[in-house]
């Protein structure tokens, strides 16, 4: 029997809105172009309410499909001010510091999970998501890959897990599996059609 997978996607990523170097910008617009597929392809959007990474996944998505929702689930920053993003559909605001029930908001509302260039934060979302997926993944009917895009920026990170981790026997093979790395909006859709195929 199917069971049914939310037509949504958390996007987490950097909150920088003016790229810094060429190779940041080349990134946002990767960003951008993944939502634009994924707006095509009728997906809701999940962020942290932010501007950066998040914000290009949902005017990618927004200018493709304006029928799609772009939800933000941001936290007070106190001096940094929330939902920045300015084509969000509903916003959902947690107490600073509480990332626990942000991330936990964010999964209920998504099937898919995709982690997009960024810093320590983006860092904390994707470790905090890979162990709580890791830890409850029999019990999971959605959210069975984290997918790492574009590839070419987080293959560093998972070579390192793959030698230095797996390897040595730190991470277990259905551990290390959950994460996968996709180049292209294509490979990203078809990981996530793939997931679909296998809770048929």
């Amino acid at each position: 029997m199917k069971q049914e997978l939310k037509k949504s996607v958390i996007i987490y990523g950097s909150y920088i809105a003016n790229p810094k170097t060429q190779t940041m910008a080349d990134h946002q617009k990767a960003v951008y172009d993944l939502g634009v597929e994924l707006g095509k392809a009728g997906f809701d959007i999940v962020t942290g309410g932010g501007v950066g990474m998040m914000g290009a996944a949902c005017d990618g998505a927004k200018d493709a499909n304006p029928e799609i929702k772009c939800i933000g689930v941001d936290l007070e920053w106190g001096d940094y001010p929330s939902f920045s993003c300015k084509r969000l559909d509903e916003k959902i605001l947690f107490s600073k510091g509480d990332f626990t029930s942000r991330l936990a908001t964010m999964k209920e509302k998504s099937s898919y999970q995709i982690v997009c260039p960024g810093g320590k934060g983006t860092l904390r979302e994707l470790f905090e998501a890979w162990e709580e997926l890791a830890m409850d993944y029999e019990k999971q009917p959605r959210h069975k890959k984290i997918i790492l895009y574009p590839a070419s920026y987080w293959q560093p990170i998972y070579n390192w897990i793959t030698t230095s981790c797996h390897a040595n026997g730190y991470v277990f093979d259905k551990d290390y599996e959950i994460l996968v790395l996709a180049q292209t909006p294509k490979e990203v859709l078809e990981i996530m059609q793939d997931k679909e195929r296998s809770l048929s």
